[in-house]
């Protein structure tokens, strides 16, 4: 949006976004400003005026006591599942929530606040995973947020979760799979290292999360947890052939095991019924978000 509409723009409402430079929250400050919402947010780049690191719990007060939103989104958590330092992982996903929830027990009771989970904390199951399906936290990642969601039950805030599955876009780092695939498509190699291929997984456009994302935080639901998915399901191998045909390459698959995850489940799919209830429908399915991917 430019700055020139911005201006001419009256907000009704603010947002402050943690995490405002990440992957997600670019977009998802696009798509609050659509909703008449201003967006002001913070930074993980220490150079910048914005910077904050949600473990300092007085970082976390001076920006919810300046900015005195009406809505606090926390997108600065630790994503990617195989980050090597666990420390830092309980650190920021499970003492930066808390630090943030702190600082609005503080300064500012009555907003809305969303945190964002993970459908790594659920059991296996061959089922659609609804958010009353069994957990099982069986790594650091999926331990520090089913803590986090844990303790957040016990405030008495107005505060939403969103179990958040897989998904992607452009500009995501190319750490996750989908990116490291169309980039190397994209630059004509014809070899890839990769974990198992034969997976299932619910995957999801990065634009139909953040609309998800302003639904549930926007929302007179009573409900607390919300899966975000898509409900569909796609084998990696199937877009890895997706790719070969846009490409027309036969990409040679190397499988590594330091890509293979311990207790990695076969099979994900998960269920969005209460997401739609709220007025929410997915735009795109993953191969519409492949070709924006490869088109840029």
């Amino acid at each position: 949006m430019t700055s020139s509409i911005m201006k001419k723009m009256k907000f009704s409402e603010k947002a402050l976004v943690f995490g405002l430079d990440s992957f997600t929250g670019n977009y998802m400050k696009s798509c609050l400003e659509k909703q008449n919402i201003n967006v002001v947010g913070t930074s993980f780049d220490e150079k910048l005026s914005n910077y904050c690191n949600i473990t300092d719990s007085n970082q976390c007060d001076h920006y919810i006591s300046l900015h005195q939103p009406d809505y606090i989104i926390n997108l600065a958590g630790i994503s990617y599942v195989l980050h090597d330092n666990f420390q830092e992982i309980y650190n920021v996903n499970f003492n930066g929530a808390l630090n943030i929830i702190s600082s609005c027990e503080k300064y500012l009771s009555n907003s809305k606040i969303l945190l964002i989970s993970s459908a790594q904390i659920y059991s296996e199951t061959k089922n659609s995973i609804t958010e009353d399906c069994a957990l099982s936290l069986d790594s650091h990642y999926s331990i520090s947020k089913g803590m986090m969601e844990k303790a957040i039950a016990l405030s008495k805030l107005n505060i939403k979760i969103a179990r958040s599955f897989n998904y992607t876009g452009l500009g995501q780092s190319k750490n996750f799979l989908i990116p490291k695939l169309v980039d190397h498509y994209k630059r004509n190699k014809n070899v890839i290292t990769l974990g198992e291929t034969n997976l299932y997984r619910d995957f999801m456009d990065v634009r139909d999360v953040v609309r998800a994302y302003t639904k549930i935080l926007t929302s007179n639901s009573s409900e607390k947890v919300f899966n975000v998915c898509s409900s569909k399901v796609y084998c990696i191998n199937e877009i890895i052939d997706f790719l070969n045909n846009e490409f027309n390459i036969k990409m040679k698959i190397v499988n590594d095991e330091i890509f293979f995850r311990s207790g990695s489940y076969k099979y994900i799919l998960g269920n969005n019924d209460k997401l739609k209830k709220i007025g929410w429908l997915a735009k795109y399915n993953i191969f519409d978000t492949i070709k924006w991917m490869i088109d840029d």
